[in-house]
């Protein structure tokens, strides 16, 4: 299964890391400052539960994401849903879940 993330803040990072520990296919999506230091430096996850880990995990733009995703994770501020609502269309199939966080 291939999950996309899109808001890899706090929420959409914790989801990402936890979900990239367990092996799973993810994909972040993020922007400016924050998506150039997953790029550069890798996600950076910190938890009681499974330790410090720096993970490397595909991040891009909701524009320059092309690929398709079996569940997405809606992980951005309500005020940000609008933005993300064409990366939605384009990224999912007739099977694709959609989780608002």
């Amino acid at each position: 299964m291939k999950y996309l993330i899109a808001g890899t803040g706090g929420v959409g990072g914790s989801i990402a890391g936890f979900l990239s520990l367990a092996g799973k296919d993810v994909t972040c999506i993020a922007r400016g400052a924050h998506l150039q230091s997953i790029q550069t430096n890798g996600l950076k996850l910190k938890s009681d539960l499974k330790g410090e880990h720096t993970l490397r995990i595909p991040a891009t733009t909701a524009e320059e994401f092309n690929g398709k995703a079996d569940v997405i994770f809606v992980c951005v501020k309500g005020y940000s849903v609008d933005s993300i609502v064409e990366l939605i269309k384009r990224a999912a199939h007739k099977d694709t879940v959609v989780i608002p966080i």
